[in-house]
This record gives C-alpha cells, structure tokens and sequence, in this order.
C-alpha cells in the first residue's frame, strides 16, 4: 500500500511542478488521498521528503529596458496568478460573454421613455414584440414552377398567399422571370412580369402563353430579407430613416447568434432567413456615438484599425471586468468567426457620419 501511495504522491507532485494542478487542486487531491489511506500515513510519506524534488526552473533574466508586467523568481510550482486572480479559459470567457448577449438583446431600450417609467411599472418590451422584417431593394429568386404545369386555380391561390398589404416581406413576391434566357438581337434578354400586386392569374397565363417553347420554367421573385444581405456580405451598411428598425434588426441578429453559440441544439436556419450554411458567428454590438466622441477628443486617435479595437477591448473589458475575454475574441476574430455589429452610424454628427446610414456589419 505505502509504494502505491508514494507513487500516486510523486506523480501529483510532477502535475504540481508542471503547472497541470494548482495548488488548491493539489491540496484537496492530498485530503482524497488521507481520506483512502489514512492521514498519518500521507503525512509520514510527506514528512519523510521521500519524494523525488521538484525540477529546478529555468532562469529569467530581466534588463535594459524590457516592459515586463512581472517577474518571478525562485522555483515557482503550478500556475501563476496576476493580481492574485485566476483568469477562465476562453470558452467560459466566451460562453459567459454570449449569454449576457442574449440577456440584453432580449429587451429592447426605448430612449426617452425608460426614466419617464413609474417606480412599480415592470413592463419590459420583448425584441419579439417590436421586431419586424426588414427587406433590401434588391430582388431574389423564390419558387420555380414548370410552365406546363400552371393552372388559373394554382396561381389564384399562390397570387392570395405571396401578395398583399398583410404578406411580410419574406413572403411576398413582386414579380417573375422565365429561368431561360431568350435572345434578342444577338443579346440574351429574359421575359419579365409586370408588378404582380396589380397582376391577375389569368393576365400572368396569357403572359406565359406568349414565350416561345423554350422556356419551360418559370421563377417568382420577391425582396431581399436583410438578414439575407448581411450572411451574403462581408460588409453591409444599412441605410435608412431613423427609427425604421436598423437597430432592432442588430440586435435581433446579435440575440440569435448568441442563443447559436451557447445552445448546442440552436437552428440558427429557422430564426434568420437566408443564413443558410453560413454557421455560428459570434455577434458583438457595439455602439459607434462614444467611439466618435472619443476619436474626436484626441487628436492622437485617427480612426485606425488600432483604434477601433482599442475601443472594442474596453467595451469587452469594462473597467478591467472580464480579463482575458479580449484576447479570446481577437483568436475568434483571427479564425473568421466573429460578426461586427457597429450601431447609431446616425447618431454621429459631422463628416464622420454618411447620410441617412445607421447599421453597420463586419463579418471577419
């Protein structure tokens, strides 16, 4: 028994050497081990100093004008503790970052109102209940039908479920094209629709009556979905009249990126329409009215890439809070996951600030 218990102690005294077990880790292994041995029988192995002595470390030298945060001398076995604090792995860094993502996302803050609030009002204003689509100019391609196959009966009813005033932008269509192109004139043209809010299914079968019988298909087209534009982009700006639901848009995208990140199960698909396979991102919102206040009060600060993540860091960081969760989202953002979210483009007077632009997204 005493050669098993010498053994278990030498190798927890080599952990301990290489930093593996700290040493509250290797105190509490140690009352596991008097626990299952007895105590006076590890303390006698302890006492005894048969163990084999703890490698020697290696030999720091500091001079002329290094900028070191610490120095330590000695032997020093197990982990090191700046400031006496153990910092968290990146993962629960980040997971912790992203739950307090979701938490404030989930509310909307209403400017002008929240101090007007009587003192036992709890009403709290859901994104769910504020959020609404928001579609881009462009047009995209939706659902394909053989051209054979259409019926005055088939479009009435796909014309009363994809057009109206109460149909929401992911599913409207507007118009539709013939998927095979024709030639005219030497040019390849396509047959397009007139506004199908003004378009009858009759209208639309005499119109395919018309194309030649080499275009079999036909495509019905509807507005781009914003979240569509941004998984399609690496950098989108949103534009806009104030209040139009840039912002609500963010956080939406920032709340349900989060959610990805710390459930496991989370169908990213089913929330943001177009994501497709573009995957889990990890989402940071980030207010751009102080960053230019801060640019503007320094003439040091010239809106370098250096100042921005200086900016983000103390956004990370508050006051010291959260170290080292900085230096995880910069390895996030080295590997191309991390979805920059820069709100209030709006809010920034002078020639900081384009026009009419409030919603900004980096994706790197």
């Amino acid at each position: 028994m005493s050669d098993d218990l010498a053994t278990t102690l030498q190798q927890l005294r080599d952990l301990l050497a290489k930093g593996v077990l700290d040493a509250d880790e290797y105190a509490q292994k140690l009352d596991r081990l008097r626990s299952k041995y007895t105590p006076a029988a590890v303390n006698a192995l302890l006492a005894a100093d048969t163990l084999q002595p703890a490698p020697a470390g290696n030999t720091q030298t500091i001079k002329d004008e290094a900028n070191v945060g610490v120095a330590v001398a000695g032997h020093v076995y197990g982990h090191i503790f700046i400031n006496g604090k153990r910092d968290a792995d990146a993962s629960t860094l980040i997971a912790t970052y992203l739950t307090q993502v979701a938490r404030l996302c989930e509310v909307m803050p209403l400017q002008g109102v929240s101090h007007e609030r009587e003192r036992d009002d709890t009403l709290r204003l859901g994104l769910d209940q504020v959020y609404t689509q928001l579609a881009t100019t462009a047009l995209c391609d939706r659902e394909q039908f053989a051209v054979a196959d259409l019926s005055k009966e088939a479009l009435d009813a796909y014309l009363q479920a994809h057009t109206g005033a109460a149909c929401m932008p992911a599913h409207r269509r507007t118009t539709f094209r013939s998927l095979e192109p024709h030639r005219t004139e030497g040019m390849l043209a396509e047959y397009r629709s007139p506004d199908l809010e003004q378009t009858s299914a009759a209208d639309l079968l005499q119109m395919v009556a018309t194309w030649e019988g080499d275009h079999l298909t036909l495509v019905f087209q509807g507005p781009q979905i914003v979240t569509e534009a941004i998984a399609a982009q690496r950098h989108v700006v949103l534009m806009g009249e104030p209040g139009g639901g840039k912002s609500t848009v963010l956080r939406y995208l920032a709340r349900h990126l989060a959610r990805a990140g710390i459930e496991a199960a989370y169908d990213l698909a089913a929330h943001l329409d177009g994501w497709g396979e573009l995957g889990r991102l990890l989402p940071m919102v980030v207010p751009l009215l102080p960053l230019a206040r801060l640019l503007q009060s320094s003439p040091k600060n010239c809106g370098t890439a250096s100042d921005l993540w200086n900016y983000l860091v103390d956004h990370l960081q508050p006051k010291g809070t959260a170290t080292g969760l900085a230096d995880a989202v910069w390895a996030e953002v080295e590997a191309g996951h991390v979805m920059l979210l820069l709100d209030g483009l709006d809010e920034v007077a002078g020639p900081l600030r384009p026009p009419e632009k409030s919603g900004c997204h980096y994706r790197g």
